[in-house]
């Protein structure tokens, strides 16, 4: 089990217009939701 996740902003969460999508965001509430801390890079 993930106890963290440190994602890279570049290219991985903000999509050709530099934007992060309402399902990216989703995507990491329900892994806050989970006790998984997220950290942005």
């Amino acid at each position: 089990m993930y106890k963290i996740i440190f994602i890279d902003i570049d290219g991985t969460l903000r999509n050709d217009n530099k934007e992060i999508t309402s399902r990216t965001k989703k995507a990491i509430q329900q892994i806050v939701e989970k006790g998984i801390q997220v950290v942005i890079c």
